[in-house]
Formats: C-alpha cells, sequence, structure tokens
C-alpha cells in the first residue's frame, strides 16, 4: 500500500515551494521567474500544453518513512516538454520559466501495482482496477505542534508589515535552512529586514491608525507619503527576496511566479499542484488581499493591512484543506482558491486619509503626482476630493468606513499576488527550477542564433531590396527624364507651331493692311480724280459763262 511521505523524507528531498501573493516585481531575471501578466502567461501555459493542474505520478519514491508512510512520484523532464519559444516566439523569460513551473507534475499511464491504465481526472488517488493509492492523501512539512513551534511570526520580528519576510523565512525553516531562535536565523534575519518597506506613519513614529486616531491626533506625514507608503508596504517583492536568499544560501534556488486577478492554473486541482510540488520536497507560501476576501462578506473595520504572506505547511486533498502558518490556521480549498487571484489595488480607510489632508487646498490636492499612470487611471486624487466633499471639517473623523482605491505595489509595480518557489538545488523540484531557466536559456540562444540568420537574411533582402530600389529608381529617373524630354519636345513644338502661327497671322494682317493702303490710295487717288475733273469742269464751266456773257453783252450791243 503506497503511503505519504514523512517530514524528514521531504527534507531529505530538500524542496520547498513558497506561493506568495506578496512576492513582487523581477521582470526578466532568472531568479524571481517572475510573470508581469495572467493573459501572456496563459499564453505560455498554452503553449507548453494548456492549464493543467499537478499531478503526482507513482514511480520515483522519495525515500523515508514515518507514520504517514512514503510516497512516491514523478514529473515530465521540462527539457522533453514543448517549447514555449517555438509556439509563442515572442514570450518573455519570465512567461517562459512561470509557465515551465505552472505544468503539472505528469501521471503515469498505468498503475505502479497492476500496471492497469489509470484514470486521467487530475483529482483521482486510487487505480480503479486495484484500488491502490498512488497519490497520498496528505502532504506536509510539519504537523501543527511543529508549525506551532517552528513557525515564523511578525511578532517575532517585530516588524509591522514583515509578513512576507516571515513567509520566507518559514519556507526555509521547511528545507531545514534555518532554525528560529538561533544565530544563523538571527544573521539572516538582519539581512532580510532591510527588504521590508514600512507605511510613512510607522517610519515617521505616528503609527497612525484608522482605529487610533481622532480629532485631536496630527501627523507629521504628507497625503502622498502616506498613500505611496501604503501603496509599497511589502518585502520588496520577490527579485530581492529571492536574490538575497540565493546569495545567503547558495545550494537554494527561488522562482516566482504571479497569479494576476486570474488564477492561471486549473480550477479544482490547486491542491493537486501545490501536492505535487511538495512531494518533491516542497513547501507552500501564500499572499494575498486581505481585502477582496472580506469584501464579500462585509468590511472588517478591525483589519489594518489589507495584504498578508502565509507558509504553507501541510495539504489534505481528501478534506480538501491547506494548512498555514503567521498566523497558524487552517483554510479550505474554496477560501484558499478564492484568496488567490486579486487586482493590484489597496483600500485605504477615509479618516486616515483625510486626516492627512489637513491644511491642503483643494487645488494642492488636485495637483500632486503621483508616482506613475496608474493613480491617474484610478483617480485618486478625485477620490480624495470626493471623500472630502462629503466629510468636510471636522467630520473627517466619521470617515473610518469610507475609502480611497490606490495601486498597490508592495509585490512590484502591477504585479499583484503571485506564486514563491525555494528549492534546494539537488532536489527534483530545485532541479526542474534550474532546468527552466536553463532550458529557457538554451531556447535563448537558439532564439538569438536564428534571430541571427533572420536578421543576416534581412540584411541580404533589404540589400537586395536596397538594390531593386536603386535599379527602380534609376529606371524611374531615366523614364523622368525621357519624359522631361517628351515635354521639352512637346513644348518646343507647340511653341514653334505658335511662333509659325503669329508669323502667319503677322504677315496676313501686313499683307491686309497693304492691300487696304492700296485701296486707299487708289480711292484717294480717285477722289482726287473726281475733284480735278470737278475743278476742271468748274473752270470749263466758268469760261463758257464769261463767254456767254460777252455775248449777251455783245448781242445787246448790237441790237442797241
Amino acid at each position: 500500500m503506497t503511503r505519504l511521505c514523512s517530514v524528514p523524507s521531504v527534507m531529505a528531498g530538500g524542496l520547498l515551494l513558497l506561493i506568495s501573493l506578496d512576492c513582487a516585481a523581477a521582470f526578466n531575471l532568472a531568479p524571481s521567474l517572475m510573470l508581469p501578466n495572467v493573459p501572456s502567461m496563459r499564453r505560455a501555459v498554452s503553449a507548453l500544453g494548456g492549464n493543467r493542474g499537478w499531478r503526482m505520478a507513482a514511480s520515483i519514491p522519495l525515500g523515508g518513512a514515518s507514520d504517514f508512510g512514503t510516497y512516491t512520484g514523478t514529473t515530465t523532464p521540462a527539457r522533453a516538454r514543448a517549447s514555449p519559444l517555438q509556439a509563442a516566439p515572442t514570450i518573455s523569460r519570465a512567461d517562459f520559466e512561470s509557465a515551465e513551473l505552472l505544468r503539472g507534475a505528469e501521471q503515469p499511464a498505468t498503475c505502479p501495482e497492476c500496471f492497469e491504465p489509470l484514470p486521467p481526472n487530475g483529482k483521482a488517488r486510487f487505480c480503479s482496477c486495484c484500488r491502490a493509492e498512488f497519490v497520498p492523501a496528505k502532504i506536509r512539512h510539519w504537523d501543527q505542534k511543529a508549525a506551532r513551534v517552528r513557525q515564523f511570526r511578525n511578532k517575532d520580528l517585530d516588524l509591522p508589515s514583515s509578513c512576507g519576510v516571515c513567509s520566507v523565512l518559514s519556507a526555509l525553516a521547511m528545507l531545514g535552512k534555518v532554525t528560529k531562535n538561533t544565530p544563523d536565523a538571527d544573521e539572516l534575519v538582519k539581512e532580510l529586514i532591510p527588504l521590508v518597506k514600512n507605511r510613512a506613519c510607522d517610519i515617521a513614529g505616528t503609527r497612525c491608525r484608522h482605529n487610533t486616531i481622532d480629532i485631536n491626533s496630527s501627523c507629521g506625514v504628507t497625503l502622498p507619503e502616506l498613500l505611496v507608503g501604503r501603496s509599497e508596504c511589502g518585502s520588496s517583492g520577490s527579485k530581492a527576496l529571492i536574490e538575497r536568499v540565493e546569495e545567503h544560501f547558495p545550494d537554494v534556488v527561488g522562482a516566482a511566479v504571479p497569479i494576476g486577478n486570474t488564477l492561471p492554473i486549473e480550477d479544482g486541482v490547486v491542491l493537486e499542484w501545490l501536492a505535487g510540488w511538495m512531494s518533491e520536497g516542497a513547501a507552500v507560501c501564500t499572499t494575498y488581499n486581505r481585502q477582496k476576501v472580506t469584501t464579500e462578506e462585509g468590511l472588517d473595520v478591525a483589519i489594518p493591512d489589507c495584504w498578508h504572506a502565509q507558509a504553507v505547511f501541510s495539504v489534505d486533498l481528501k478534506d480538501r484543506m491547506v494548512g498555514l502558518t503567521n498566523p497558524m490556521k487552517f483554510m479550505t480549498e474554496e477560501e484558499f482558491v478564492r484568496y488567490l487571484p486579486s487586482e493590484d489595488t489597496l483600500l485605504v480607510r477615509g479618516n486616515e486619509v483625510l486626516m492627512h489632508t489637513q491644511g491642503m487646498s483643494d487645488g494642492e490636492i488636485q495637483r500632486i503626482k503621483w508616482p506613475n499612470t496608474r493613480w491617474d487611471d484610478l483617480e485618486v486624487s478625485k477620490q480624495v476630493l470626493g471623500l472630502r466633499s462629503k466629510f468636510p471639517g471636522d467630520a473627517w473623523t466619521k470617515a473610518a468606513t469610507e475609502f480611497v482605491t490606490i495601486p498597490y505595489a508592495g509585490t512590484g509595480e502591477g504585479v499583484g499576488p503571485c506564486f514563491r518557489i525555494f528549492a534546494k538545488k539537488g532536489s527534483k523540484a530545485g532541479q526542474r527550477i534550474l532546468a527552466a531557466r536553463g532550458l529557457f536559456e538554451e531556447e535563448e540562444k537558439s532564439r538569438t542564433k536564428a534571430d541571427e540568420e533572420a536578421a543576416k537574411e534581412a540584411e541580404l533582402l533589404a540589400k537586395a531590396a536596397e538594390l531593386k530600389a536603386q535599379k527602380d529608381a534609376a529606371r524611374a529617373a531615366k523614364a523622368a527624364k525621357s519624359k522631361e524630354l517628351g515635354q521639352q519636345a512637346v513644348e518646343a513644338a507647340d511653341e514653334e507651331r505658335r511662333r509659325q502661327t503669329e508669323l502667319r497671322r503677322k504677315i496676313e494682317e501686313d499683307v491686309r493692311k497693304g492691300e487696304e493702303k492700296k485701296r486707299a490710295e487708289k480711292l484717294q487717288r480717285e477722289k482726287e480724280a473726281m475733284a480735278q475733273i470737278a475743278a476742271d469742269e468748274k473752270v470749263e464751266a466758268e469760261k463758257e459763262a464769261k463767254r456767254l456773257e460777252m455775248v449777251r453783252l455783245k448781242i445787246e450791243q448790237d441790237v442797241q
């Protein structure tokens, strides 16, 4: 009968898985294995074969035994999987590695006891033929008593907003790397504490909280300092945490996978996904938006901080329960799955906000320069002014049940909730993380080579295109020149025709004028001739008249 692996077995396997929604933004860096956004992660997962939950198999023993027994399992080697770079050439390092880590362990095709085909259902734990249990009901690092003693809590560090660091410390404790209240643990805590970003009011020493301030409260922290500090409050993100852990423990490897607003693991097999990692020596840690959880049940006015990190020390696949640390509690699968996905936003209580607007004019609030456009998208200044209008003057003390929504950057800008994974490099899970990194490097080299070849081909094509363009340009220039010469010839011919036409017109005009002149001269001569004839006739008439007068006179004389 197959039985569950014990804590020593897990510790011997040397792996810890941290699921941390408080993990932060590390993009395109191998240690963090972050995923910038859910849609790209889903494309990556699809390229790798779909959003499958982590399925445990029965072929490779982890060794060890306890009252829970032993467990064996296998996974498909990362290098044997389909490359997302082949299916999605534009996938980033973070998307590639996150997709690799989101893939579930492959379930064997046949039962290890009777060799009959196993059911393909991701939740199947028993062979349908011989009823052999090939997936144990419970997987854990600690029992309740051990978890209560070994977990790291915020009050152990005596530092607000340190839950992310505490979750990492608890995870390393599950790996057997640290033990609470020892010099080694204290040294590691000193290295991790600088990564914790506290609220501006805590740094200033006023420690303003919605349930501690009143009309007489005062604080030197400005409104932008308050809200930006609340936005960035957390553990500096996964990149810094993982790098610091890997520097301190060279034999430990870490990874992180953001969740976003939609759970990237197939619905109904989240616990199987966790159990698959834990079966290879994993522990799990989760950070979630507490306001998202309580919104569905009515906001709890006692919640001072809305995001929280907890380490998972056990998974019960039969009762569908998850055991968490800091504080130690058990969550149902339904609760756990509901906690995980979330928008990267934070609700800040109205009375805290309005207290820090005292002495500010509406214009000053409107002119606040926020860190990035995400603040403008949420219209933070407009929200504050609306709240101020609703609670004017001293009425701000009554605004504890009203909220201003701001971006949450405690896990990195635009990251939101995510998973963290830590493992010893020699463990199966550690090898998977390293394989994801190495596989990406190989694919990156192949892609780089392909890119170089494509670049050379593109360069040749560009040169050919350039040469063709030059030839086309020369042909076009020649054609243009020919066209220009033709146009010039046409224009010259037209000009010659216009000149000939003008010459003909001028000649015709000259001929016409000459003929008219001749006619005029002829008419003038005829007129002059007629005038001369008339003058001559007049002279002759006068002579004839004189002659007749003389004849008359002579006759008269003769008569007398």
